[in-house]
């Protein structure tokens, strides 16, 4: 009594949480037969569950992020779990920022310029059993922990002594919350965003 499987849209991704990520996955939604049956599952959380989730069949595909510093420690677990990947983009973080923030109006902003202001973070962010440890920007000592994507937004935008590191960030997302990205001049380090999915599982065309 099922459906036929060519009537059904099945697509289900564990993603970092990242504005243009979410952006894509909406335009893909948006673009779909509503017709027919469909099953979408798009999950926001951290590159390891997102491994897992890929790795125990609760998705097909996955995308994780991490440093490129990191990237032997990630490229071996991925190997070692038996899983396939490509990269999709390398990046710098950018500041996020109000634009009532008074760094906005900064040509430039350093890292030491942060200090006093409040940083808006991921709280479930880590890489268990890794040597690595960033400690690039630990110079913060005021955080706001959050653990889904909506509220940084508000947060950003409603409290204007925060800031976030993240992925460049679309211009329709900058000025539906009045915020601004800025480069931070002495923090280069790249990050990388990689698609993962099981060795040897074909793409279906969704």
């Amino acid at each position: 009594y099922s459906a036929p499987a060519e009537d059904r849209q099945i697509f289900g991704i564990a993603v970092p949480r990242a504005t243009y990520i979410a952006s894509a996955f909406i335009k893909l939604a948006a673009n779909l037969d509503m017709s027919k049956s469909l099953e979408i599952n798009f999950k926001e959380t951290n590159s390891i569950d997102a491994i897992n989730g890929v790795v125990d069949r609760e998705f097909n595909i996955g995308i994780i992020r991490y440093q490129t510093a990191m990237e032997k420690y990630f490229n071996n677990l991925l190997i070692t779990r038996d899983l396939t990947s490509h990269t999709l983009w390398e990046f710098e973080y950018l500041l996020l920022l109000s634009k009532n923030n008074p760094l906005s109006s900064k040509a430039e902003v350093r890292t030491d310029d942060l200090s006093g202001y409040v940083e808006i973070t991921h709280g479930d962010i880590s890489v268990p059993s890794s040597p690595f440890k960033d400690n690039s920007r630990e110079n913060g000592k005021k955080k706001i922990y959050v653990y889904e994507r909506g509220s940084q937004f508000s947060l950003l935008c409603d409290i204007p002594d925060t800031y976030m590191w993240v992925s460049p960030v679309t211009d329709i997302m900058l000025d539906k919350y009045q915020l601004v990205q800025r480069r931070c001049s002495d923090e280069t380090s790249k990050y990388r965003d990689v698609i993962i999915y099981p060795r040897g599982y074909r793409l279906s065309e969704l």
